[in-house]
């Protein structure tokens, strides 16, 4: 499908591990619910991680993305246009 329009994937990976129990949590309290102390906790300690990358929690984060990472990371480059003569 990228192909088709000009692009060759250059590499991929998984991210945000540390997100996807945040999103189990918001789910299950209700996602339109501001007022749950864990989901309120929770979200500080990702903006805090956000924010201050603590080493430890990056190498947590590492080491929970081949089971919890929530997004998908592409890496595309354009083929270069035929040269005009």
């Amino acid at each position: 499908m990228f192909e088709k329009i000009g692009l060759i994937k250059q590499g991929s990976h998984y991210a945000h591990s540390l997100h996807t129990p945040y999103w189990w949590l918001k789910c299950l309290v209700g996602p339109g619910r501001d007022d749950s102390l864990p989901v309120n906790l929770y979200h500080r300690l990702l903006t805090w991680d956000i924010m201050e990358k603590p080493r430890l929690i990056r190498n947590i984060d590492t080491l929970l993305i081949p089971l919890l990472g929530k997004s998908l990371v592409l890496y595309f480059k354009k083929k270069n246009p035929p040269m005009k003569s």
